[in-house]
Parts: structure tokens; sequence; C-alpha cells
């Protein structure tokens, strides 16, 4: 951000430290760096690539995958999209397994993100339908559906809802700690 402007990240409040970067119908300044979308992009590219690869059950019989549903079922579980334990169940439980840990590691920290910025999350954890806190259904709801639209998309707008819900309770709180002079605070 310092290449962009002639103010360092240091000399910003934490207020606005955080409404830099949430878009601009929201009142911030829509000001994104590639890493605050890295994670939903990993969850998207791992929907993208992987999901065309499973047979898929329709009503009017199975559709075969593009792999051999033996070695699919050995990788990733079988049905693994009618699995009740997540479509990635079976694959974030092995150990040895980069892209279960990659698929954890990446939804684990989205849901972290969103759930420091909602309020009271343990009562609030169905407020989202994507941000559920199972990393096994990644990019899934809990009924193991596919929401439309692009994964990033759909991650990026609860966060981003929870975003102005928070810097909405800073600005009503007014804690002279978030601020480092009341103009930021009446900007907003």
């Amino acid at each position: 951000m310092g290449q962009c402007f002639t103010l360092e990240s240091e000399e910003l409040s934490t207020f606005n430290k955080i409404r830099v970067h949430l878009p601009i119908r929201f009142g911030g300044l829509g000001v994104r760096e590639l890493s605050h979308v890295r994670y939903a992009e990993f969850v998207e590219g791992v929907m993208d690539s992987i999901t065309p690869l499973l047979p898929q059950h329709r009503d009017d019989g199975e559709l075969h995958g593009k792999l051999n549903k033996l070695y699919v079922e050995h990788w990733i579980g079988e049905n693994c999209l009618m699995s009740e334990h997540g479509p990635w169940s079976k694959i974030i439980s092995r150990n040895v397994s980069a892209l279960g840990y990659g698929i954890n590691l990446a939804f684990t920290s989205i849901c972290n993100e969103y759930h420091t910025m909602i309020s009271d999350h343990e009562n609030n954890l169905s407020s989202s339908d994507v941000l559920h806190n199972d990393s096994s259904f990644a990019g899934f709801t809990l009924n193991g559906e596919i929401k439309q639209g692009s994964i990033p998309q759909c991650l990026s707008k609860d966060l981003e809802h929870a975003t102005k819900e928070y810097l909405d309770r800073i600005y009503t709180q007014n804690e002279e700690v978030c601020f480092n002079h009341n103009m930021e605070r009446l900007s907003w």
C-alpha cells in the first residue's frame, strides 16, 4: 500500500487498516491485495479441478467422471459428494495429503477471519451458509450443495458483510484505541 499512497500501513489506525480493504459499496477504499483472496481462490481451484473428475449421481443414472472410479474412491472416498461427513473428509483426514492440508488450512483461515469479525460467533454460526467452520465441506454448504456463482465471491461476500458490521460496532462503541484522530471516526 505504501507504493500506491504516500502513507505507510503503520500510520493507519486499526479502524482504517480494516477499512482500506473493504469494498467501496461498504464504505471502504476497495484496495485489495492478492493475499486477501488467495485462500478463497485455492478453494475454488480445488472445486473447479476435482469436482468434474468425480462420478456424479443423477436421478436418471450415474454420469461417469473423467477418472477411473476406483482411483477416485481410493483418493477421495466413495461417493464423496454425497457423504454426510463432507466431500473432502477422507482427503483431509490423511496426514500425508498436501491437498487435504491445503483445503483445511485455506478454509480454516477464511472461517477464522470471518468469526473474528462477527459478534458472539458461538451463537451466530449459522449466519453464513458457506463459512461454517467445517473444512470437510469447504466450498459447499453443510447440505453438500454447491452455491451458484464463483466460490471466492460467495466466501468474500459473507466476509465483507461481517467486516462492515464489525466496523459499524467499532464506530458505535467509539473506543479511542481504534482511532488515531476523531476525523477518522467521523469519515465513516
